[in-house]
């Protein structure tokens, strides 16, 4: 039984000596391969691949039971009414509001798609992202959402007031594509399909 474990193992080491030595007198297709695979990732990226950022507005939502004061009750019912407010931001009465006031040629279906609302760990806040080509007008977006969303979920719920904290930013980069991830995984991609390939062929 050691004998033939011994065995199996010196065959093991043996065709992974001879892999590697084939890659090794491949090494310059391989490389090449990968070069040539990162370029055209690279240029497809920059060129063909839109841009899309991102623009984040934050709205703070109470409850309010006694006139100038919260109480823990307040902040319970808020808490637990989250989920709606959520459904309520992406509804099609604020999209089509939204859409009607800055004149966009998007649907209300296309709209709320590129619109994300979360509620950061479980708090009374919701935060809007919202997607577009285009910087400025992701942040344009963003804080109509914000401005409808809180005056329809004050006339829909019958909450006194909600707060917008932090109005949409300009943001500086786009989130998608990324380039130079693109560009690394293609070049490591090309280079295993040349290895893949020349181990194959011998």
């Amino acid at each position: 039984m050691d004998k033939m474990k011994k065995e199996n193992d010196s065959e093991i080491e043996i065709d992974l000596i001879e892999i590697l030595m084939i890659i090794k007198h491949n090494i310059i297709s391989v490389i090449v391969v990968g070069i040539i695979f990162a370029t055209v990732a690279f240029l497809f990226t920059e060129l063909a691949i839109n841009p899309v950022y991102e623009s984040t507005t934050t709205l703070y939502v109470i409850n309010r039971q006694d006139e100038g004061t919260t109480t823990m009750t307040d902040l319970q019912s808020a808490t637990q009414l989250t989920s709606d407010y959520m459904i309520l931001v992406k509804s099609r009465t604020v999209m089509e509001e939204v859409i009607s006031e800055l004149k966009l040629k998007s649907t209300a279906d296309e709209l709320a798609n590129s619109i994300t609302v979360s509620n950061p760990t479980n708090s009374r806040i919701l935060q809007i992202v919202v997607k577009d080509g285009d910087q400025y007008k992701a942040k344009e977006i963003a804080d109509k959402v914000a401005e409808v969303s809180a005056k329809n979920i004050c006339s829909i719920m019958q909450i006194e007031e909600v707060t917008i904290m932090d109005p949409g930013n300009i943001p500086l980069q786009p989130v998608a594509p990324r380039p130079m991830i693109n560009t690394l995984v293609s070049g490591v991609l090309g280079m295993i399909i040349v290895m893949v390939f020349v181990i194959v062929k011998v």
